[in-house]
């Protein structure tokens, strides 16, 4: 078996220990309305969280989607009160939007799910082995 063919096995098996970690996170009520976001949906609320003051027109431009297909996606978060829209004091038809606490929240309980896959993962690694994984990691990204 080659060195790719090896690698492929690893990100399997990996993708296994993710999905078996998610399955978990299922189970538990509090992480429950993360399995109810499209995968379109947790996109666009981290990108209005590294975006911060970000308008829909700029978020169609980011995701090269036309504007009322992003309309749509943050009005029905809007009504599940993940993300707040501001409305600009210059132009009164442009608004901004923001995470709402409750989006807040829902991206940090997220954030806590990768933090415990990531413990998973490595717990077999030393601390030096840990530190290369994530370098080559990061290169790879």
């Amino acid at each position: 078996m080659n060195a790719v063919e090896r690698l492929i096995k690893a990100i399997d098996r990996l993708s296994d220990t993710m999905r078996q970690s998610m399955r978990e996170y299922r189970q538990n009520p509090e992480y429950d309305a993360l399995f109810h976001l499209t995968i379109t949906q947790l996109h666009y609320l981290h990108c209005i969280k590294e975006h911060p003051a970000i308008t829909a027109t700029e978020l169609a431009n980011l995701f090269h989607v036309q504007k009322p297909t992003v309309t749509n996606i943050l009005n029905r978060l809007v009504r599940q009160d993940y993300l707040r829209r501001t409305q600009s004091d210059h132009d009164r038809r442009v608004f901004y939007l923001s995470l709402s606490p409750l989006g807040q929240q829902l991206l940090q309980l997220e954030s806590q799910g990768y933090a415990s896959f990531a413990q998973k993962a490595v717990h077999c690694l030393s601390t030096d082995e840990q530190e290369q994984f994530a370098r080559l990691l990061a290169k790879i990204h």
